[in-house]
């Protein structure tokens, strides 16, 4: 019988037991491409997994409804550190294609 105590902890294990698993494969394929002499971009490109882009999808700017400023800095910073010294990793995109309703074009554009 699952208690509902039980069934979230299991499903919190799950989850971080991905997220460690995802990191792991990340990092191979990221040392396949050095072996083959190919440079590697991380890529912050969206918070939520999906298609991107519309001004709409919570994913476009800072404070967005899935774009958390402080998880953000914390993703760029264990990206940083999981590759810093590896060769073929040659830079790392703060994010990519900012939009939406919260950001001021006039004040990109001065």
């Amino acid at each position: 019988m699952f208690t509902k105590p039980n069934t979230v902890l299991s499903l919190l294990y799950l989850s971080l037991t991905l997220i460690k698993r995802n990191m792991i494969v990340f990092q191979a394929v990221v040392s396949g491409l050095g072996n083959n002499n190919v440079m590697v971009i991380l890529d912050n490109h969206i918070s939520k997994p999906g298609w991107c882009c519309s001004n709409f999808d919570g994913n476009g700017f800072f404070g967005d409804q899935y774009f958390d400023p402080d998880l953000w800095i914390t993703g760029l910073t264990r990206m940083a550190s999981m590759f810093n010294g590896v060769p073929n990793v040659v830079g790392l995109s703060l994010r990519n294609e900012l939009r939406g309703p919260k950001q001021n074009v006039n004040d990109w554009y001065r």
